[in-house]
């Protein structure tokens, strides 16, 4: 039987009806705004641009709320903190960390200080290493002339010292391509392989960093609060990256012209 169309026209009326219902909506996403992040960094000196963050940081409020529950935490009780939190915890931040970096297995992802600590926990490997007949007297080891000041001295004092090699790779400037990096790395290895020498390569830095006695770990625990903060940014560490290098250039350029 032939439907009427007011039968047609309730029918259709149903299905959009439902059809809009069911359609699946996209959430909206929000991203941390100017107001909010003035308040994550309210304890700092307004007057001053903090523009040396590779020397000291910028710490975000809620980064610093998460590493004070994490002390409140070990100080309520010591040894259950030690025993029961702490490996889980550091291992959990390590685990983003290597996702983040793209790491092949978490054990490549060590939490220290900072470039120092890590350059110095590698360097003692390095000296072991000699001592331990694992590399042979004049063994050499390759380090970048950009290399920071303080790491290229341990590397100087840990690898002389142990009766090493230094071979410092000089790196034209402005680079052209990447093709320069490479093709002076592999002029150092050749030198630092002549003779039958052997260029430090050592590895243990997760172990040799996870415990080094009683200290405050919160720093290492709050990688989880460190990338929520991060991925409040659209773009998360890559949007951060672009605008920052976005805002270096304009910089740049205003300084230029002056």
């Amino acid at each position: 039987m032939a439907s009427s169309p007011d039968h047609n026209h309730n029918h259709n009326h149903t299905l959009n009806g439902d059809s809009n219902t069911h359609a699946s909506k996209k959430p909206k996403l929000s991203f941390i705004t100017p107001s909010e992040i003035a308040a994550e960094f309210s304890h700092h000196d307004p007057t001053v641009a903090r523009i040396n963050n590779g020397s000291f940081g910028s710490c975000p409020d809620s980064v610093l709320q998460a590493q004070r529950r994490w002390q409140l935490k070990y100080l309520s009780q010591p040894d259950h903190f030690y025993f029961n939190h702490l490996q889980t915890g550091i291992l959990h931040s390590r685990t983003l960390i290597k996702d983040l970096i793209n790491a092949d297995h978490v054990d490549e992802v060590s939490i220290v200080d900072n470039a120092t600590t890590a350059a110095a926990i590698v360097l003692q490997q390095a000296a072991w290493g000699f001592s331990e007949s694992k590399f042979e007297q004049g063994d050499a080891v390759v380090m970048l002339h950009y290399a920071y000041g303080a790491v290229k001295k341990l590397i100087e004092a840990y690898v002389t010292g142990a009766g090493g090699h230094v071979i410092e790779v000089p790196l034209p400037f402005p680079l052209n391509s990447n093709d320069e990096i490479v093709t002076e790395f592999k002029k150092a290895l050749e030198k630092g392989k002549a003779n039958d020498r052997r260029v430090s390569y050592g590895n243990g830095l997760a172990i040799e960093s996870a415990w080094i006695g009683t200290r405050d770990y919160s720093p290492q625990l709050v990688v989880p609060a460190v990338l929520d903060f991060v991925n409040r940014f659209e773009g998360g560490i890559e949007g951060i990256r672009k605008r920052n290098h976005e805002t270096v250039v304009e910089m740049g350029q205003m300084l230029a012209e002056r």
